[in-house]
């Protein structure tokens, strides 16, 4: 309803280079993301660039709402707001972490941590409410599922000494992250060791599959997208079926079923002993379906796409979004 908004795209993802170009521009970050790699370097950006952030997030029926760097002072001015480490100093192991997707959220949860979100960037920009709600010295809380749904829990409020980004003996500043990548914060936050089931002779690229797309259909080959349904609906591959891999997980082995059925996810035209191509998000999941396959005894030859649709996006087709 209101016609006076403008609203820029910025269609890639944010690396230390990127932020560097794009924070500058604006007065307020929000962040709403949901890797602890990206919440550390939009908060890094933020100090470096001298601009208030406010942090959301929302997992099952769960929230926090936190406003960071405001007042956005320059580093090591100790009247600034904390940075996003300054609150956690260190991430979580790697292995604890789940975004919305492997953990699941609640529609309504993300709603609400969005609600409060806008009116706390509201109340930053105009200067609004009182000062503790403003400075970093309360963090919100929500949890959906308890009588009590709202708590606050009261942070120190100041920059913790030796931040590496806030405070006097810090270390981030343009030229850092002009001269970093993404992958020294995703290596400071770990990595949870990607899934290596299949041979080398088992798995393709997604430029090999599109040159394979490209052909004449000869053999009837399937190509197999485990991903979930609302994925699959934003964005696919031609000629895909969708089947996710929750489905494979689900059921029991093919000796142990009563029908004993190996085909049971293929449409009635497909040849039983026809190629697979299996591709999925990132290149997990789809192994785990591809050796299933293999061990429920299917009779033609079960090949997964590495890297899987972010392959596709970086290899075949930019334009493709990526979930």
């Amino acid at each position: 309803m209101n016609p006076l908004p403008t609203y820029n795209a910025h269609p890639f993802h944010l690396t230390p280079s990127t932020a560097n170009a794009i924070i500058p521009q604006y007065d307020l970050i929000l962040d709403c993301t949901d890797r602890p790699s990206s919440r550390y370097l939009a908060s890094d950006a933020a100090v470096v660039h001298g601009k208030p952030l406010i942090f959301a997030s929302a997992l099952r029926a769960d929230g926090q709402l936190l406003v960071l760097n405001h007042p956005a002072l320059p580093p090591g001015d100790e009247s600034g707001g904390p940075c996003y480490r300054c609150v956690f100093p260190r991430p979580p192991p790697p292995e604890t972490v789940q975004g919305c997707g492997e953990g699941g959220v609640l529609g309504p949860a993300v709603g609400i941590m969005g609600v409060l979100q806008a009116l706390a960037a509201m109340k930053v920009l105009m200067g609004l409410g009182d000062g503790v709600a403003q400075s970093g010295n309360q963090m919100v809380l929500f949890s959906g599922l308890r009588t009590q749904m709202f708590r606050t829990v009261r942070m120190g409020g100041v920059r913790r000494r030796g931040c590496v980004a806030c405070s006097a003996e810090g270390t981030v500043d343009v030229e850092s992250l002009e001269s970093g990548s993404l992958a020294e914060y995703e290596s400071f936050c770990g990595s949870v060791p990607g899934v290596d089931l299949l041979k080398d002779s088992d798995r393709i690229s997604a430029a090999k599959l599109a040159e394979i797309l490209s052909e004449p259909k000869k053999d009837g080959a399937v190509l197999l997208d485990v991903r979930d349904p609302a994925h699959f609906a934003v964005c696919s591959l031609p000629g895909a079926i969708n089947v996710p891999a929750m489905r494979f997980a689900q059921r029991k082995r093919v000796q142990d079923d009563q029908d004993g059925d190996a085909a049971w996810w293929t449409p009635k035209d497909v040849s039983k002993d026809a190629k697979v191509f299996v591709v999925c998000r990132v290149g997990n999941d789809s192994q785990i379906v591809a050796q299933r396959l293999k061990d429920d005894g299917w009779a033609g030859d079960v090949v997964d796409v590495r890297g899987g649709m972010r392959a596709w996006r970086d290899e075949v087709d930019q334009t493709m979004p990526f979930l």
